[in-house]
C-alpha cells in the first residue's frame, strides 16, 4: 500500500475510500496502468507535491515502461516517439490542455469516450491525492 494511504490509518474509512478510488481508477480500467502512473507523476510534479510522486513511483518502473520514458517523465518532458494516445494523455496531465480544448485533443488523438472519462478521473484522483499530501505534510517538511 503506498505511503500516503498508510498515513491515513487513523481514519480507516477515509483510508479505505481513497484506496478504493485509487484501485478502481489507477489499477483497473481501459487505459494501461503504466500510462496512468505516468499521468500521476506529471500531475504531482506540476503541483510540486512529493507524496503522490511516491505513490506512483512505487510501481512506475514496471516492465511495461522503459527506462528512457521514465527519465523523460521525471525531467518533466513528454518523450518523443510515443503513440499519439499516450502523448495526448501525458500532455493532458501536465495541465496545459484541460477544459474543453483538452477533451477535444484527447478525442482527436483517438481516445474513446470511455478512455476520456478514465483520463479525467485519473488526473482528478491524482489532484486530490496531491491535496491530501499537501494538507497532511508536516510544517517545515
Amino acid at each position: 500500500m503506498p505511503d500516503l494511504f498508510l498515513r491515513l490509518e487513523a481514519n480507516q474509512e477515509v483510508q479505505a475510500g481513497l484506496w478504493d478510488a485509487f484501485r478502481r481508477v489507477v489499477l483497473t480500467g481501459t487505459l494501461p496502468r503504466g500510462v496512468k502512473e505516468m499521468m500521476g507523476e506529471l500531475v504531482a510534479r506540476r503541483r510540486g507535491s512529493a507524496v503522490p510522486v511516491r505513490v506512483s513511483a512505487q510501481t512506475l518502473l514496471g516492465p511495461e515502461l522503459e527506462e528512457p520514458i521514465l527519465r523523460a517523465i521525471q525531467s518533466d518532458r513528454i518523450p518523443a516517439g510515443l503513440p499519439p494516445k499516450t502523448a495526448a494523455l501525458l500532455k493532458f496531465s501536465c495541465g496545459s490542455s484541460h477544459g474543453p480544448e483538452g477533451a477535444m485533443r484527447l478525442r482527436e488523438a483517438g481516445l474513446s469516450e470511455r478512455e476520456l472519462l478514465e483520463a479525467v478521473a485519473t488526473v482528478s484522483l491524482y489532484e486530490m491525492l496531491c491535496s491530501f499530501g499537501e494538507l497532511l505534510r508536516e510544517p517545515g517538511s
